[in-house]
């Protein structure tokens, strides 16, 4: 080996770039992925979303809202963004006993904000 001989020329490759260029691609497929879940379109978060919202209201509506006891839940949804519940609620009434009543909330949901209207049954 003399000291003529050139030094190998440095090779210069697009490793990074190349890097970048898969790392958007996988965060691209990613985010299409998580939007096809978005709660709003359904599946069993907005159906908990709805179900918690009509529940909520019912409460409010009840003499004594911490002693509501839920039962026999039905969803029946969404189509349209909107749901249909119905269920049996427990609760103290005034007299301090316990009355029983059906109740069937229309949940709705407009850009995630979840609108309620219920009635009760005895």
């Amino acid at each position: 080996m003399s000291a003529d001989t050139p030094a190998e020329p440095v090779k210069k490759g697009h490793g990074c770039l190349t890097s970048v260029i898969g790392f958007v691609v996988v965060v691209a497929a990613l985010t299409g992925l998580l939007s096809m879940c978005d709660s709003s379109t359904g599946g069993e978060d907005s159906d908990h979303l709805a179900k918690v919202a009509c529940q909520d209201h019912v409460k409010k509506g009840l003499k004594d809202p911490s002693s509501a006891q839920f039962s026999d839940v039905v969803i029946d949804g969404p189509v349209d963004h909107q749901w249909t519940i119905t269920g049996v609620v427990r609760a103290t009434n005034s007299f301090g006993g316990t009355a029983v009543a059906t109740w069937t909330c229309e949940a709705r949901n407009d850009n995630g904000t979840y609108y309620t209207s219920y009635r009760l049954s005895e």
